[in-house]
């Protein structure tokens, strides 16, 4: 049995560093892109920042005026560049998710891994991710500028701390809305459990993290992240084996 489960958390393990090595390179990818659009995001700015200044429309000839509007034009094509990268980087993650957090679960689950598997947790992911994509983009505007740090940080640990219960449900005869709802209920009465079984590897980590780092041990920081996935995948286990056993005792 402990073999079995050890095979299980070893194939667990495996698809999260897949998911959170591609999760690097498109994060990497997605930077190279948009620094090369804000580079020409700048030339456009100077252009118009040049005939800003011109106090009077009438001293303007037809060459500045032309020049201004072929400024703007450029803005509105770097607008859709922008567009068109931030939408293929969230369909890149919830592809990723979709299949590499997929088969991690379907595992966990003891679920066979299905086309119908997929598509049900694609769906679910562009639900779920884009809920918060959503709140992250309107707190640009709503939230004020020096609380907009910490209003991210607090979505990010929300989005951390309940994907697990939303992935928990995952099932390809269940509708997307109730798996999305039945998880965040499970995150609220799920809490004491998975606060105890993260705090425990959150402490661990932190005190391997202070070990490797008072010690001078080389390679410190790339030990304690390989721990700390382990230890999240472990801590997957543990939930989804209290979610099995509530399934067989409601």
């Amino acid at each position: 049995m402990l073999k079995k489960e050890a095979k299980k958390a070893a194939k667990v393990l495996f698809f999260d560093i897949v998911y959170y090595a591609l999760i690097f390179m498109i994060i990497y990818f997605a930077g190279i892109f948009l620094a090369n659009v804000l580079s020409e995001i700048e030339n456009s700015g100077f252009v118009l920042g040049t005939y800003s200044l011109v106090d009077d429309i009438r001293a303007l000839n037809e060459n500045d005026l032309s020049m201004i509007k072929g400024a703007g034009e450029g803005i509105s094509s770097i607008g859709l560049k922008i567009f068109f990268i931030i939408s293929g980087i969230f369909l890149a993650v919830v592809l990723n998710a979709s299949l590499f957090k997929s088969f991690g679960y379907s595992i966990l689950l003891d679920k066979k891994f299905s086309l119908k598997f997929f598509f049900k947790s694609f769906f679910v992911n562009i639900f779920w991710r884009g809920i918060f994509f959503v709140l992250a983009f309107l707190g640009s505007f709503i939230v004020k500028p020096e609380m907009l740090f910490a209003y991210w940080i607090i979505l990010l640990v929300l989005f951390v701390y309940m994907t697990p219960f939303v992935y928990l449900n995952l099932d390809e005869k269940s509708k997307v809305f109730w798996i999305l709802g039945s998880g965040i209920k499970n995150s609220f009465r799920k809490f004491l459990s998975a606060l105890a079984i993260y705090g425990l590897i959150g402490i661990c980590i932190l005190g391997l993290g202070i070990f490797f780092s008072y010690f001078r041990i080389p390679f410190g920081i790339f030990v304690s992240v390989i721990f700390f996935m382990v230890g999240i995948s472990v801590g997957k286990m543990f939930l989804a084996g209290e979610f099995r056993r509530a399934r067989r005792n409601p």
